[in-house]
C-alpha cells in the first residue's frame, strides 16, 4: 500500500518591517521544523537576502536581533562579499563588524543583476514607509487595517502555538535521554570500576595463598631435611655394604630395561615400507620405483622375494638357514613362479621372515606388498588416531578428501612416492589419474580383517577391526585392476582388505 504523503506545514509570519533604503520590507515566519527565519523582499516580490545561519533562530528575538544588524551594515559596501557558486553562479554574503555572516543572498546569473541588488541596499531615496509593524490586527482611529499587514488567524495561532510546544517536547525528550544515557554511562562506568576493585582483591587473595603455599613447602623441606639427617646420626652407614647403598636401585634399572626390550619387541612388529626401504639397498627401492618402469608385476613379486631371501642369508649365513624354497644360503631358483607358489618367502612389515600367501579370491598380492594378507592371526584393533597418516577427515567431501591428497602429493617427498606406488599398485600410471568419480565414502563392517597402514613413515600390520560405529567409515578409491584401497577417516590411514 502506497504510504500517504506528509502535508508540508505552512509558514507562520509573525513579524513584518521595513528598510530604511527603497522598497524593500523583511518577513519573520515560523517554519514547519520550529525554527525561525527571516528574509528580505525587494518591490517586485523578489527574495534578496536571507538569513546567513540555515539552520534557523530558536526564537523569535534571536531572528530580529540578526535583522538589527542587517540594517545597520546594509548600507556600508565594505561589509558585502560577492562569491561564486561551483556551477558558475554568482551570490553575495553580508558581514557584521565580527565577520561573521548575517545574511545572504539567491543565486543570480549576470553580474549586472546581482551589482543591481546590492545597490537596493546601498543607496536610494529613502522609503516612505518605515517602522515596524508586528502582524497583529493593527489598527488606528481614521484608517482601516493597513494593506501590508498580514493578519494571523485564530487557527494559524493555534498552530503555530503547537508547534512551539512540539519543539519544546521534542527538546525536553532531547535532554531526558542525554541524560539517561549519561547515566547509563556513568553506572556502566561504576561497574568497571567495581569489577576493577574486586580482580585486583583477589589477585592480592591468591597471592598471599602462593605465598603461604610457598613457605609451607619451605618448611616441610626443612623438616624433612632435619628428619633424615636425624635418622643418618641414630643410623649411621653400614661398611659392609661396599656399594654405598647402589642395589637399591637394581630394581628400577630391571623396570628400564624389561620396557626398553618391549619398544625394540613392538617396533619391530609394526615397521613398515619405510623400514623396508632402509633396510635394503639402493636396488632395492625397486619395490616403488619398478612400478613407475612398467616391470612385470610377477617379476616384482619375485624380486622381491629374493630381496627377502637375501636379507635373511646376511643374518643365517653362519648357522647354514635354508629359505622356504629349500634352498640353501647362496641362491634362489630363479625358474621358479612366486605367484604360483602361495607359501613363498615375503619380508613382513615387522623385518621378520614369515610364510605369506595371498587370498585366493583377492589376485592383488603379487602388485604391492601392502597388498599381502599373511596367514597370521590378525592384530585386533579398538582404537584410531594414535599414529595417523593423513589425519582426520571427518566432514570431508569425497573431492575435499582427494583434494588434500593432492597437497600432501605436492608438499612431500615421501607421501608423493607413497601415493604414487599405491596408484601404481591399483592398475593407473600414478597419482596423476586421481580424480573425484574414483572417490566414495563408504563404511566398513565389525570385524574387518586387512591391512592397516600407520604413522608419518607409512608402517602397516595385519589387523581385525574392532572399533566404534563412526572410526568404521572409509573413503573408498576404486581401482583399475580391481585392488580398491581404503582410507580411514579417523585416521587418514591406509586399509585394504580383500573383497
Amino acid at each position: 500500500m502506497k504510504k500517504e504523503k506528509k502535508i508540508k506545514s505552512e509558514k507562520i509570519y509573525l513579524k513584518k518591517g521595513y528598510y530604511p533604503l527603497n522598497d524593500i520590507y523583511y518577513h519573520i515566519f515560523l517554519s514547519g521544523n520550529g525554527k525561525h527565519y527571516f528574509s528580505f523582499i525587494n518591490n517586485q516580490g523578489r527574495t534578496v537576502l536571507l538569513n546567513g545561519n540555515i539552520k534557523g533562530f530558536d526564537s523569535q528575538a534571536d531572528a530580529q536581533k540578526v535583522i538589527e544588524e542587517v540594517l545597520e551594515f546594509a548600507k556600508q559596501k565594505s561589509r558585502f562579499e560577492i562569491k561564486t557558486a561551483k556551477d558558475g553562479k554568482l551570490f553575495f554574503n553580508l558581514y557584521n563588524d565580527k565577520g561573521e555572516k548575517i545574511a545572504k543572498s539567491f543565486f543570480f546569473r549576470k553580474r549586472e543583476d546581482i551589482e543591481a541588488s546590492l545597490n537596493e541596499f546601498l543607496k536610494g531615496s529613502k522609503s516612505k514607509k518605515s517602522g515596524d509593524d508586528s502582524l497583529s490586527l493593527k489598527t488606528d482611529n481614521n484608517k482601516n487595517n493597513h494593506l501590508d499587514i498580514i493578519p494571523i488567524s485564530p487557527t494559524t495561532i493555534n498552530e503555530a502555538a503547537r508547534l512551539r510546544q512540539e519543539v519544546e517536547l521534542a527538546e525536553k525528550l532531547k535532554v531526558e535521554k542525554e541524560l539517561a544515557a549519561k547515566k547509563r554511562e556513568e553506572e556502566k562506568r561504576r561497574q568497571q570500576q567495581e569489577k576493577e576493585k574486586k580482580a585486583r582483591e583477589l589477585e592480592v587473595i591468591l597471592a598471599a595463598k602462593s605465598e603461604k603455599r610457598k613457605e609451607e613447602k619451605r618448611i616441610k623441606e626443612i623438616e624433612k631435611e632435619n628428619a633424615i639427617k636425624l635418622h643418618a646420626s641414630k643410623n649411621p652407614m653400614n661398611d659392609d655394604d661396599a656399594f654405598d647403598g647402589c642395589f637399591r636401585w637394581l630394581f628400577i634399572l630391571l623396570i628400564f630395561l624389561f620396557l626398553a626390550v618391549l619398544f625394540s619387541y613392538f617396533k619391530g612388529c609394526f615397521g613398515g615400507i619405510g623400514d623396508f626401504i632402509d633396510k635394503h639397498n639402493d636396488d632395492n627401492i625397486s619395490l616403488i620405483d619398478s612400478l613407475e618402469n612398467d616391470k612385470d608385476l610377477d617379476n616384482q613379486t619375485k624380486a622381491m622375494g629374493e630381496d627377502a631371501n637375501s636379507l635373511s642369508e646376511n643374518g643365517n649365513s653362519e648357522k647354514g638357514v635354508e629359505n622356504s624354497n629349500g634352498q640353501g644360503k647362496n641362491g634362489n631358483d630363479e625358474n621358479v613362479d612366486s605367484s604360483q607358489n602361495n607359501n613363498s618367502t615375503r619380508v613382513q612389515s615387522d623385518g621378520y621372515e614369515n610364510n605369506l600367501q595371498a587370498i585366493a579370491d583377492c589376485n592383488c598380492s603379487a602388485k604391492a606388498i601392502v597388498f599381502e594378507m599373511p596367514d597370521t592371526i590378525p592384530k585386533k584393533l579398538n582404537r584410531l588416531g594414535t599414529n595417523p597418516q593423513f589425519g582426520n577427515t571427518h566432514g570431508l567431501s569425497s573431492a575435499d578428501f582427494m583434494e588434500e591428497l593432492k597437497y600432501r602429493y605436492l608438499n612431500d617427498s615421501w607421501d608423493k612416492k607413497y601415493l604414487d606406488y599405491l596408484y601404481k599398485a591399483m592398475g593407473y600410471s600414478g597419482f596423476q589419474d586421481a580424480n573425484a568419480s574414483q572417490f566414495t565414502q563408504e563404511k566398513l563392517k565389525q570385524g574387518s580383517k586387512g591391512i592397516l597402514g600407520f604413522g608419518s613413515y607409512s608402517g602397516f600390520a595385519y589387523t581385525e577391526l574392532e572399533l566404534k560405529e563412526k572410526d568404521l567409515e572409509v573413503f573408498r578409491i576404486e581401482a583399475a585392476n580391481g585392488c580398491h584401497i581404503n582410507f580411514m577417516k579417523t585416521c587418514g590411514n591406509l586399509f585394504f582388505m580383500c573383497q
